[in-house]
């Protein structure tokens, strides 16, 4: 089986931002079969209940849909992604500039076919772009596996499953998003060997680097001017 390199698997990456009229900032992003749009609403008036008198509170939402690879045994723990994506978009977002307030953010997955995680972190930090909310960095997202010890990015369920059927050895996903200046942050689901960290922060740049081309090419076609 042909597993895409680096660039192949970059090539797929597709944005489109403010496609939802009623919001205040929103994208579609996609990775090949992977896509999700992510909807920000805000700054608004958050509810005396739950105001902050310093900084703005955010409230995210992550929505499943029922559209995953056929093959994919994994069930999302919505809540478990939540709260990894709300670790990594906190500290991204100027939340002094709007004390009282709320940003709402609302993730709703089309479609799951691995790669998820990612997927969303790229979706939020392109929908919080749009809405012109204050940000101390940008994140761009990348998902690395290991399988046999040769390293894979973006992979797919259906890909995943194939190789699970051949009886290749149990494997798992790291996800690191990096800043424009080179600062990374990871989770993952299983402790990865160092030496396979290492690898991937090696590369990650590269990947982050198209993240970001893609980020700025969305935003000059939205503002009609893409030369």
């Amino acid at each position: 089986m042909h597993l895409q390199t680096l660039e192949e698997r970059l090539s797929h990456i597709g944005l489109q931002l403010g496609m939802l009229s009623r919001s205040d900032g929103s994208a579609f992003f996609s990775i090949e079969d992977t896509s999700v749009i992510a909807n920000v609403q805000g700054p608004i008036e958050a509810r005396m209940s739950s105001q902050k008198p310093d900084v703005a509170i955010i409230d995210l939402n992550l929505l499943p849909s029922h559209t995953v690879a056929p093959s994919s045994k994994l069930e999302i723990n919505v809540g478990g992604m939540e709260n990894i994506i709300f670790k990594f978009i906190e500290k991204m977002i100027m939340r002094e500039l709007y004390p009282h307030s709320a940003i709402v953010i609302t993730i709703q997955i089309i479609s799951d076919y691995g790669s998820l995680l990612s997927c969303c972190i790229n979706a939020v930090c392109s929908a919080l772009i749009d809405a012109g909310i204050g940000l101390n960095h940008v994140l761009a997202a990348t998902s690395f596996c290991f399988i046999n010890d040769q390293c894979h990015y973006f992979i797919q369920k259906e890909v995943e499953h194939r190789l699970v059927e051949n009886s290749v050895e149990e494997f798992y996903e790291l996800t690191i998003a990096q800043t424009r200046d080179g600062r990374v942050a990871m989770t993952s689901d299983f402790p990865f060997t160092s030496n396979q960290v290492d690898h991937c922060l090696n590369v990650v740049g590269k990947s982050s680097q198209a993240i970001f081309d893609v980020y700025t090419h969305a935003c000059k076609k939205k503002l009609n001017v893409l030369s």
